[in-house]
C-alpha cells in the first residue's frame, strides 16, 4: 500500500514539474515575441522604407502592438 502511494506521489510531482516547465516556456516565448515587436517598432521609426512581413504584423497584432510600417506580402514581390 505504501508503495502505491509513493508511486502516485512521484507521478503527481513529475506532472507538476512538467506543467511548470511548459508554463515557463510559454511565458518565455511570449516575452521574447513582445520584445521582438518593440524592437521592430523602434526600427520602423529609425529607418526609412522599413516594412514588416505578414507574420511579423500578425505577431505584433496578437500582442496589440502597433507598428507604423507597411506590410509587405508575397504578392508585393
Amino acid at each position: 500500500m505504501n508503495e502505491i502511494i509513493s508511486n502516485i506521489a512521484l507521478a503527481i510531482i513529475m506532472l507538476l514539474i512538467i506543467a511548470l516547465f511548459c508554463f515557463g516556456a510559454v511565458l518565455g516565448i511570449q516575452k521574447s515575441e513582445v520584445e521582438e515587436c518593440l524592437k521592430w517598432q523602434k526600427e520602423a521609426k529609425q529607418y526609412p522604407n522599413y516594412y514588416l512581413t505578414q507574420w511579423q504584423y500578425e505577431q505584433c497584432q496578437f500582442y496589440h502592438i502597433t507598428i507604423d510600417a507597411p506590410v509587405k506580402t508575397e504578392a508585393d514581390n
